[in-house]
């Protein structure tokens, strides 16, 4: 049987602040923002199997390094699902996720364009700011937040782009809270 296990997509951050953890009886020293994001995803009762790059491959190893790259897909693609952490919560990061998750559900995908569900065109790609609906639904979002939130260091990574294509499902983690 295979294990089952969830990867983990995060961005390092600052290396010259790490952290200490014990992983198989041994001290690792790990980047500060993967000390954050194992401290936040595991559990109190159960356990919890994460796969992190920074303890899973030998990061002095240049060539373990080089030949794991090759893996990326099938480590990503054979995890239950793919939790990324973007860093610690602030204040304005729960308006983000509802702002979010209010827009999620009357999105869908056609033709590699994301549309409005209950609103589009066949034969235009993209949004339809025209409709009353997408006017006022736009209209009254708050954006500043999710702005703040795209603009942490997760989303500048290239690497992202393959870690989330080949999920079965992605999760979102910042802090405490989270969204699909």
């Amino acid at each position: 049987m295979p294990l089952r296990y969830e990867a983990l997509s995060y961005a390092w951050g600052n290396l010259e602040v790490c952290n200490s953890i014990y992983c198989d009886g041994k001290r690792i020293s790990i980047p500060s923002n993967l000390h954050s994001a194992l401290c936040h995803l595991r559990y109190s009762t159960k356990v919890r199997v994460l796969w992190a790059d920074a303890l899973c491959i030998d990061q002095s190893d240049w060539n373990e390094r080089g030949q794991q790259v090759k893996f990326m897909k099938a480590i990503y693609s054979r995890a239950q699902g793919v939790l990324v952490w973007v860093g610690e919560e602030t204040k304005d990061v729960e308006k983000a996720l509802q702002t979010l998750s209010r827009c999620a559900p009357s999105w869908t995908m056609y033709n590699d364009d994301f549309v409005l569900q209950r609103r589009y065109d066949r034969n235009r790609a993209g949004f339809d700011f025209s409709t009353m609906y997408s006017a006022t639904f736009f209209s009254n979002i708050e954006w500043e937040p999710v702005v703040q939130l795209l603009e942490r260091p997760w989303f500048t990574r290239v690497w992202v782009l393959q870690e989330v294509a080949h999920a079965r499902n992605v999760t979102l983690v910042c802090g405490n809270q989270s969204i699909d």
